[in-house]
């Protein structure tokens, strides 16, 4: 898990220190639901397992089961620890007496891990647990957070083994209080309602970690949920939607954009839409992929995204990158990774709106040209851009005089320097 990057403005002159390129994969991760039994997720050999391996993502979100009946939770287990044999580590859901039928057995944390394949990352809190009108429901999470701390804690076997907080959502949420002593991450859900990632004031990233400092001062946050649906008919007052190429363009500047203000990991909702109830259910709409299994270009943006930053090589100490822009458009936002090959990978992207999510309709996409000046140590630039489809466009980026010409747009650009 990499910490947050250390970056410049992008029109000085000062080096910017990257980020190994590995650190993007690694924070992408994505919620889905194996035992939902009556959904797409049932179908785990030919559809569940086969996108994951072709999203290429290494981490999923799940939940700790332990009640229900025994042939469900073994053909639940045995999946999960499929995904352990493919290289995908697991983040496990408890569950509290907000859910009395789902009660997670802490006793069975043990249990749990090694019929997840022992690939079980972190263990979580109740999930959104003020949301399930138990009046009851903050006592009932401060003692529960606390057992459940100490029960992966006391286990030598869980050793590696992290504890995420509970996720609850809304001002309700602040009746927790201080639970930092009893986690290792704090955890929020990251729903801009159609907002664009880097917008500011209510519902934005900065709003939710304001709000998640609170009940886990000092502690390091991951978002266990978020994203966008695309329920274009869902009525006016509940959470807005955004349209499926609004979405591709959105998600890929999420994840940086989490990345690079300190958030641990960044969980998308969700694999596969779990219903089909239409397009004005936001839960049959929050899926990279349609209940019919069809990808969405959401699903096409983020498999590029991990394409273009995948490195199996750990990149130790990378470096800094000397660079700058002629045009200081305060709109640009950019970060540096490093490949363990030396090269280097300058990501851009104009953080505006493309999408009005109250009145429904696109905004014209703005574009910023300018010039990137380059070390003269870098000869050669390959320019890789995603679009509105979530495909990637590549092409060789001339470099004249140590600069290079480039038209910034709403969709992420990554430049290859070697």
């Amino acid at each position: 898990m990499a910490a947050a990057a250390q970056t410049s403005s992008p029109g000085s002159a000062a080096a910017t220190q990257a980020l190994a390129s590995d650190s993007v994969v690694d924070q992408i991760g994505v919620d889905i639901h194996l035992s939902f039994f009556n959904t797409p997720y049932n179908k785990f050999d030919t559809l569940v397992r086969p996108a994951l391996a072709e999203l290429g993502v290494r981490h999923v979100r799940d939940g700790a089961l332990t009640a229900g009946n025994s042939g469900a939770l073994n053909t639940y287990y045995k999946r999960l620890s499929a995904l352990a044999a493919d290289g995908i580590k697991s983040s496990l859901v408890t569950f509290d007496a907000t859910t009395p039928a789902y009660v997670t057995d802490l006793a069975k944390l043990d249990d749990v891990y090694n019929q997840a394949g022992r690939a079980v990352e972190f263990f979580e809190g109740s999930n959104e647990p003020n949301l399930k009108k138990n009046p009851g429901w903050a006592n009932i999470g401060r003692e529960r957070q606390r057992a459940l701390y100490q029960a992966a804690h006391g286990n030598p076997d869980l050793s590696g083994v992290a504890v995420i907080g509970p996720s609850p959502w809304g001002p309700s949420a602040q009746q927790l209080g201080d639970i930092s002593a009893d986690v290792d991450f704090g955890n929020w859900h990251i729903y801009s309602g159609g907002q664009y990632p880097e917008a500011t004031g209510k519902a934005s990233l900065s709003d939710y970690q304001e709000q998640a400092r609170a009940l886990y001062s000092g502690k390091p946050v991951v978002a266990s949920e978020a994203g966008y649906h695309s329920a274009m008919n869902v009525p006016t007052g509940k959470h807005r939607p955004t349209p499926e190429k609004t979405i591709a363009k959105y998600l890929p500047r999420l994840i940086l954009w989490d990345l690079k203000n300190g958030v641990v990991r960044t969980y998308v909702y969700e694999l596969i839409d779990s219903f089909n109830k239409g397009d004005a259910d936001p839960e049959s709409n929050f899926g990279l992929m349609r209940y019919d299994g069809s990808r969405k270009p959401a699903f096409n943006a983020i498999k590029n995204l991990i394409g273009i930053f995948s490195d199996q090589e750990a990149v130790p100490h990378p470096q800094a990158l000397d660079w700058s822009m002629t045009n200081k458009d305060d709109a640009v936002q950019s970060m540096v990774f490093q490949r363990s090959d030396g090269s280097f990978l300058l990501a851009l992207w104009l953080g505006v709106a493309a999408w009005d999510p109250d009145q429904r309709t696109e905004i014209t996409p703005k574009s910023v040209s300018t010039d990137i000046i380059l070390p003269a140590t870098i000869n050669k630039a390959t320019a890789l851009e995603l679009t509105d489809e979530g495909t990637v466009v590549s092409r060789d980026a001339v470099i004249e005089g140590h600069r290079l010409s480039l038209t910034l747009k709403d969709t992420l650009t990554v430049i290859r320097l070697q």
